[in-house]
């Protein structure tokens, strides 16, 4: 079994930014939407809590990353209450998480939109796949969520 751990480092209204580890190591950054006391499809990020992550081989997003990458699968989550097809996938924007986690090997504060952004999504998500790939054959994954002391 497998811990990794996602720390809020900052949010804006719409986004939050987030630092994902396995241990001491720093894996990448990841980019969800912003906090909402009543959820919004598409515009609320997950809530603080423990999950357990799964190689999902079904979906639009497996299907494209199948075909254009060659992976065996997506990063799924099992379980999230009140959500549905959460995965870790690529993206800059937090126009494109739908609810989702996107990832960057950096991030930044886009004062044009006041919302953070990541870069280099697809490295980092290429890396965390090559990574989740070793750790789902060696058994289950779970993925711990510590929004520290903002609300969630």
């Amino acid at each position: 079994m497998t811990e990794l751990n996602l720390n809020i480092i900052d949010e804006t209204r719409d986004s939050t930014i987030s630092g994902l580890t396995l241990g001491n190591r720093h894996l990448c950054y990841i980019l969800e939407d912003g906090y909402r006391k009543i959820k919004v499809k598409g515009e609320t990020r997950i809530p603080a809590g423990r999950y357990e992550l799964f190689p999902r081989k079904s979906g639009g997003f497996y299907n494209r990353y199948h075909a254009k990458l060659g992976h065996d699968f997506v990063i799924g989550f099992k379980y999230v209450e009140r959500f549905t097809y959460i995965l870790i996938h690529i993206g800059n924007e937090v126009l494109e998480t739908d609810g989702c986690q996107l990832t960057g090997t950096d991030y930044y504060l886009d004062n044009q939109s006041g919302n953070y952004k990541t870069i280099k999504s697809k490295l980092a998500y290429i890396s965390l796949y090559d990574l989740m790939k070793e750790l789902f054959r060696d058994g289950r994954v779970f993925l711990t969520v510590d929004r520290g002391v903002l609300p969630d």
